[in-house]
């Protein structure tokens, strides 16, 4: 008969001290107070550029509308701060101006915008024309956000223009410093 001796090392397990675990911890932490703000900021600056992208289409679809039905259409901006998701910041008149009435703010869950403009309405005419002397600008900004972008129609003829401006987001009296480019 054989006999097995079984070795009498003791157990070992592998486990993390209290000490290693704590330190685990506190560089995620770390990382994370680091990493969020600039991923909330950077989610607030594409909803901004949504927003503003969403104005200059919609404003281009509503230019050439008196071609195509061959009629004024005036457009009217809403402006205001502390507006909500889906708050209206601009209507059309006549209805057929464009394929929706009312131009709305993004949807983005907790964010609140700021819009302010140099003239709260403008009219269409033909080949793209507006009946404006000078320039409308509408500033659009993010609460909590420093920066703000812009949509300007030149005077008389009606070119859309996209602008930012990074350093401010005072839509009442600032401008944007930059254009063509968010």
């Amino acid at each position: 008969m054989t006999n097995q001796t079984h070795s009498s090392q003791p157990w070992k397990t592998s486990a993390f001290s209290l000490v290693e675990l704590m330190v685990v911890v506190s560089t995620l932490l770390i990382g994370a107070a680091v990493v969020v703000p600039i991923i909330r900021s950077s989610y607030q600056r594409d909803v901004l550029n949504e927003a503003i992208r969403g104005l200059e289409g919609w404003l281009l679809e509503v230019s050439r509308s008196p071609d195509q039905n061959g009629q004024t259409c005036v457009v009217t901006f809403t402006t205001g701060t502390g507006l909500g998701r889906g708050s209206q910041i601009a209507s059309v008149s006549p209805t057929s101006c464009a394929s929706t009435s009312t131009l709305t703010l993004p949807t983005a869950q907790g964010q609140t915008f700021s819009v302010g403009a140099s003239g709260t309405t403008v009219s269409y005419t033909r080949r793209n024309a507006i009946t404006s002397t000078s320039n409308v600008e509408v500033r659009v900004a993010i609460t909590g956000l420093t920066g703000m972008r812009c949509v300007r129609l030149q005077a008389i003829s009606g070119l859309v223009r996209m602008g930012r401006n990074n350093t401010s987001s005072t839509v009442a009296s600032q401008s944007c410093n930059e254009w063509n480019v968010l």
